[in-house]
């Protein structure tokens, strides 16, 4: 498994187990936060038009994919929606929303996972 697949992994299992603590935390059921909860937005509307949103309003550009593609068997990835030529960028994100170990550091709840395993997150091993 690379690097980068693990780190994505532990911070996803460590913000899991916030909000699995949370949950448990709860005395009635209507208590239980889920990642809605955490985002500030009413389960009303589907992750995805959420996800979309959210993206548009951060200046995320996807001229030639759409997001989401369900697939056979379940599978769930992005559509191409014209052909792409070669070395053609299809997707645009802007550096505020680039995730990187610098900007982990800044959250208290990344900290844990970070110092917890730290030769994944030295700049000397990528």
């Amino acid at each position: 498994m690379s690097r980068k697949i693990l780190v994505v992994k532990l911070i996803t299992k460590s913000l899991h187990k916030i909000m699995d603590q949370d949950s448990k935390n709860a005395t009635k059921p209507t208590d239980r936060r889920n990642i809605e909860f955490y985002l500030g937005v009413d389960k009303v509307e589907d992750k995805f038009t959420m996800f979309n949103k959210w993206c548009k309003q951060e200046g995320v550009i996807m001229p030639k994919v759409e997001y989401p593609a369900f697939f056979e068997h379940g599978l769930l990835g992005v559509k191409v929606t014209q052909d792409i030529e070669h070395r053609e960028a299809f997707l645009y994100i802007p550096l505020k929303m680039v995730f990187s170990v610098e900007k982990a550091r800044q959250q208290e709840e990344l900290v844990q996972v970070i110092n917890s395993y730290h030769s994944l997150f030295d700049p000397k091993n990528n």
